[in-house]
């Protein structure tokens, strides 16, 4: 259960309910918190967010669509998602105009192209990339291989990749 100081403190924030321990922090003076100002909202309603001091790491909130009559609530999403997923589902309904679609509407936001990629990761690097998603995702039994593709693919492109082949590198930060 949440304090009443920390309850305080988070009134007006979106979080999820996996940030709750991160957000306790806040008690013990761990972590401060800074304002980001969100595109097209006043100074005033902007959200608060939880920032440890020494790195720059923050809660983000990720929206996933994998409908196609969900696309038409991506212009109210611009205004507090932090990333907006095109779920598999849609990719493989829509395509990459799914992706492209998401970065008309909202150009302020990250895409995340949820790909589950295997294999030949070079090809859909280079198409979800292109079609201007910022990341995408490589599930963790595809090979050795394909995760290095994608990854090397993604630092072409400015962009980041879930690519994370073994559990011991899924334990280390691997988006700074």
């Amino acid at each position: 259960m949440l304090s009443t100081r920390t309850t305080l403190a988070l009134q007006g924030t979106i979080c999820s309910p996996y940030a709750g321990p991160a957000w306790r922090l806040l008690d013990y003076g761990r972590f401060s918190t800074t304002k980001h100002t969100t595109v097209g909202w006043p100074l005033s309603s902007c959200r608060t967010r939880c920032i440890k001091q020494s790195e720059r790491t923050a809660l983000l909130l990720q929206v996933a669509f994998d409908k196609p009559e969900h696309l038409a609530l991506l212009p109210q999403m611009k205004a507090f998602a932090d990333i907006i997923e095109i779920g598999t589902p849609l990719l493989k309904r829509l395509g990459l105009s799914a992706i492209a679609t998401a970065r008309e509407l909202c150009p302020e936001v990250m895409v995340l192209a949820d790909t589950k990629t295997v294999d030949g990761g070079q090809l859909e690097a280079d198409m979800v990339f292109g079609a201007g998603a910022a990341f995408m995702t490589v599930l963790s039994c595809a090979s050795s291989a394909t995760h290095e593709t994608v990854g090397r693919r993604a630092a072409a492109f400015g962009r980041r990749s879930s690519s994370i082949p073994s559990p011991r590198r899924a334990r280390q930060n691997c988006f700074p």
